[in-house]
């Protein structure tokens, strides 16, 4: 049997072995608070931006003031990227 990428089941792999991979819709779990929050930083950068169509994260309680500070301060840039890549008619 062939591999076929993307595959029509659900997938599963760590944030470093996805980097450089998308899919439509990425669930990113396990989170836990890190005794290093740039590698956290770094990890949810490549995590999150793997998603083309949604994105859920299941994280520590105690990470959620960190992804809620991290999502206000990057969502300009996010809606403007969506904005330049929708199709104009």
């Amino acid at each position: 049997m062939a591999l076929q990428w993307p595959s029509a089941d659900l997938t599963f792999s760590t944030i470093p072995d996805f980097k450089g991979l998308e899919n439509r819709f990425i669930l990113l779990v396990d989170l836990e608070e890190p005794d290093d929050l740039e590698r956290l930083r770094k990890l949810l950068y490549v995590g999150m931006t793997r998603a083309r169509a949604g994105l859920w994260v299941a994280a520590h309680e105690g990470l959620r003031g960190y992804i809620s500070s991290m999502a206000e301060r990057n969502m300009p840039t996010v809606i403007t990227d969506v904005d330049r890549a929708a199709p104009t008619s």
